[in-house]
């Protein structure tokens, strides 16, 4: 009776025999070349990685804005524009679009400066290209005139209410100082002053039709003695006007 091991088989079935131990070895080299290659690729990605680091976020370009000049106070017709009249704000696109309405605006303000109110401008909107006379012109007394109502210039002399405190856009009583008689010093007791007009509109003072408008100096700083005042009448009032023509 045998009384050694009953199974002296290797361990791996096949690896004793030439053909079993001639797969075995393939296997485990094909073992090892799979988890050579998956290193690889690992060390690999891994390089990759680090030469360009983690991937940044896209950044968004910022939104395009707009500028647009507005009114700093309500600016009536007449008016020309000074630099303290106006802002510019930046706005986006929507907002933009709801300012301008669909006209064309100013966005640059020193083109403004010195331009003259065509229509009135309420605080706070923009100016557009038809609110304002072209640069270097404005208005003409007939653009001013009420209607039903004539613009007469007169010539008239430097008296006290004229110097300074009366400009376009104010209200006046017209008086006329009928001429003496005779031209002896006792005549002049004679003299009469009536009042032809009251609240007479002052469409223009000289060649200028703004109500800021000062009465100009000569080199020595003198105003001149007699000057130009445009008013707004009614037709019966210009005939009484022309009546009394070179009358006083």
């Amino acid at each position: 009776m045998s009384t050694g091991p009953a199974n002296t088989g290797p361990l791996i079935p096949g690896m004793l025999s030439a053909g079993g131990r001639g797969a075995s070895r393939f296997g485990v080299q094909a073992l090892l070349n799979i988890a050579f290659l998956f290193l690889c690729g690992v060390a690999g990605a891994g390089i990759k990685l680090w030469r360009t680091g983690p991937v940044a976020e896209e950044v968004k370009p910022p939104a395009k804005k707009f500028t647009v000049v507005l009114a700093a106070a309500d600016l009536d017709v007449g008016r020309e524009i000074r630099s303290s009249d106006m802002y510019t704000l930046s706005v986006g696109a929507d907002e933009y679009r709801t300012l301008i309405a669909g006209k064309t605006c100013f966005s640059v303000a020193k083109e403004l400066v010195g331009r003259i109110i065509r229509s009135k401008v309420d605080s706070g909107s923009p100016f557009t290209l038809d609110c304002v006379y072209p640069d270097g012109t404005g208005p003409t007394p007939a653009d001013l005139l009420s209607d039903g109502m004539r613009a007469v210039t007169v010539r008239m002399g430097l008296v006290g209410g004229l110097r300074g405190l009366v400009s376009p856009e104010s209200w006046v009583d017209v008086m006329f100082r009928r001429n003496s008689a005779t031209g002896s010093p006792e005549s002049t007791s004679a003299a009469r002053t009536h009042t032809l007009f009251a609240g007479v509109r002052v469409l223009g003072i000289q060649d200028s039709l703004y109500p800021e408008t000062v009465l100009r100096k000569d080199s020595r700083g003198i105003i001149a003695d007699k000057f130009e005042v445009t008013l707004e009448l009614t037709p019966a009032q210009c005939e009484v006007l022309k009546s009394v023509e070179d009358r006083g």
